[in-house]
């Protein structure tokens, strides 16, 4: 639609697929909102509105949805700017300060880089350029010239975070820990011989380290009106277990349940990964022909028809 204003949000913490579909249908009804999309994959949330002083509610009232059906999901600005196309390198053993303004004159020299400074003090050479493509060739060359400058140079290449990418994209080691004591439990109450008591004990301790988490979203989800999910699902049947007194098979559903969604979320934060990767090969502008010649625009503004 024409006219329309267009926001993007960045969704850290979604892992659900059926709760992105339940978060885009909500935000949809929204008054004032004009489309709303979510994409699972790139946890992206667009919102078009028809007036730019209505965004900022929108986007409150927006929140308040995301945090009634998916508490743990959090809603942050999607930057417009972004650090592919920037490169900190550690220049060790750059003792030499008229070296170091050398490299720097030598780097922005190179062809294809928008912007170099090298930080003497702190010992970074910072290189901008203008295309996500050419930045690992421009890093070789720039790497080769900096030794050529200085022969005792070892450079090192320090990251930087990528926008949107959030810390739910790394491996828990939370969860893996606790998953690791609740399964030490688990075995060593299914393996040797204890009193009745005991056996609870370890079976129901095993149970808090590895289902704890699934507990408290049902419990919150229920106080949120979302009764009838995975997490309650899960916690009728192992609690049901638990009253009938089968405490290994409460413990092991539980157990395999949290394993599957470990996986679950590996797979799902690989295949994120790929295809951030992908779009980082995207054209970074589009060349469109206008009356007074062509005009270098964002691919994302280019219309139908035009060329």
């Amino acid at each position: 639609m024409y006219g329309t204003i267009k926001k993007e949000l960045i969704l850290e913490g979604l892992h659900c697929a059926s709760c992105a579909f339940k978060i885009e249908d909500q935000i949809n009804k929204l008054q004032g909102v004009s489309k709303a999309t979510v994409n699972f994959a790139t946890k992206a949330l667009t919102i078009e509105v028809l007036s730019d002083s209505e965004i900022s509610d929108i986007i409150s009232k927006a929140n308040d949805v995301i945090q009634k059906l998916e508490p743990d999901v959090v809603l942050k600005e999607k930057m417009v700017a972004t650090v592919s196309c920037k490169k900190v390198l550690v220049l060790n053993g750059l003792d030499c300060a008229n070296c170091a303004a050398k490299i720097e004159k030598t780097v922005r020299n190179i062809n294809g880089v928008k912007f170099a400074s090298v930080d003497f003090v702190s010992k970074k050479l910072m290189i901008e350029v203008e295309h996500r493509r050419d930045l690992e060739r421009i890093v070789s060359e720039a790497s080769a010239l900096a030794v050529r400058i200085e022969s005792g140079l070892e450079i090192v290449d320090q990251e930087l975070p990528e926008m949107g990418k959030g810390s739910d994209d790394r491996i828990n080691k939370t969860e893996l820990v606790r998953l690791g004591i609740g399964t030490v439990l688990f075995m060593i109450a299914l393996v040797f011989d204890f009193t009745f008591y005991l056996e609870v004990g370890l079976f129901l301790t095993s149970y808090l380290f590895v289902g704890g988490e699934v507990v408290l979203k049902a419990i919150k989800n229920i106080f949120n009106g979302q009764v009838f999910d995975e997490n309650f699902l899960m916690c009728i049947a192992t609690i049901g277990a638990f009253a009938i007194q089968q405490f290994p098979e409460a413990v092991a559903v539980m157990l395999f349940y949290q394993i599957g969604e470990f996986f679950q979320d590996l797979a799902v934060n690989h295949s994120r990964r790929s295809i951030t990767a992908l779009m980082d090969i995207r054209p970074d502008y589009a060349n469109v022909k206008t009356s007074e010649g062509y005009e270098k625009v964002s691919p994302e503004q280019v219309k139908i028809g035009e060329f």
